[in-house]
């Protein structure tokens, strides 16, 4: 029999101990990293025990009267053990569903792990979602790099990439962390948002993270022309932000360092995806035609992300 118990404090060391073992864990779901901006989210994780053995936890944060899996991260949702059953995922989400409830929430949005991010198949909370009413109420598209079986760079990316490597570029990984958030506010300023993170939480992420987190650049004249911060978690290598200064815009920069990526971690069995992101907006109503091209341009296509909303 399967009991549920709200997460606090105490238990972060056997928390963060499952994160590491579970099947579609990630380092964004160990406690040093949810936790950095628990002054703007309110955790209402809960763990399940299984004859006193963790089998599972649930990544989430609550506001007002609605749970979310979780409202600071990309995804997040039921992380499991290898060992654990459907039958038993089944009465995690009956007991959960009704933990929450009972403390006062009416609605729970589970925004789902995408596949490529599992260590192990690990889709058994899709279908015990759906056995309840629930919908799905937004759906964005990312797009991957299948690094192992890729599919041809398109002509304009190989010119891209050609006028790249005749200039004198160094790539290099580096910690210049304020000079690319600088470059990174300017491009996305134009588009009326700001990075999610701050040069600070940046800073802090990867010094508890430093092999997680890291940021690599492209370099002229001792000058960062771009650069893009990465999130590495086996099997995946996710650029989690990628800017250029006019000057790298003018060499291709970017495009270098993304071909570096892809022939550098295709040499490593321990990466399966170079994931570059969403290219949605508006809740995943309208598509960047113009990112996805660019994305696609690498080799990548399609996955997704999902949120479902379940009545309580």
């Amino acid at each position: 029999m399967i009991v549920i118990e709200k997460y606090n404090f105490d238990k972060k060391s056997n928390w963060d101990s499952f994160i590491s073992s579970a099947k579609n864990g990630h380092f964004m779901f160990c406690r040093d990293y949810m936790d950095y901006h628990s002054d703007k989210f309110e955790d209402s994780s809960s763990m399940f025990y299984d004859k006193n053995k963790l089998v599972a936890v649930l990544v989430a944060s609550g506001r007002d009267d609605v749970v979310y899996c979780h409202q600071g991260l990309t995804f997040g949702g039921l992380i499991m053990s290898k060992a654990i059953r459907t039958e038993q995922v089944l009465e995690c989400f009956e007991l959960l569903y009704n933990f929450y409830k009972e403390k006062g929430y009416n609605k729970i949005v589970y925004k789902a792990i995408p596949h490529i991010y599992h260590h192990y198949p690990a889709e058994e909370d899709l279908f015990a979602i759906t056995r309840y009413k629930c919908n799905l109420i937004r759906r964005d598209i990312s797009s991957a790099v299948c690094l192992h079986d890729r599919i041809p760079y398109t002509e304009s990316r190989k010119s891209s990439i050609r006028k790249f490597q005749r200039s004198n570029v160094v790539i290099s990984e580096t910690n210049d962390i304020s000079e690319f958030m600088g470059i990174l506010a300017d491009v996305v300023i134009k588009h009326g948002v700001t990075p999610v993170h701050t040069v600070e939480e940046v800073n802090l992420l990867m010094s508890r993270f430093p092999d997680n987190i890291k940021l690599v650049a492209a370099y002229l004249d001792n000058q960062l022309v771009a650069g893009t911060l990465l999130f590495i978690n086996k099997p995946v290598i996710h650029t989690q932000y990628m800017a250029s200064s006019a000057l790298g815009q003018e060499i291709g920069a970017l495009d270098g360092i993304i071909d570096y990526l892809i022939k550098t971690y295709s040499q490593n069995t321990g990466f399966s995806y170079l994931n570059f992101g969403i290219s949605t907006y508006n809740n995943g109503k309208d598509l960047n035609n113009g990112l996805i091209f660019q994305k696609e341009g690498f080799g990548a296509r399609a996955i997704v992300h999902d949120f479902y909303e379940v009545r309580l």
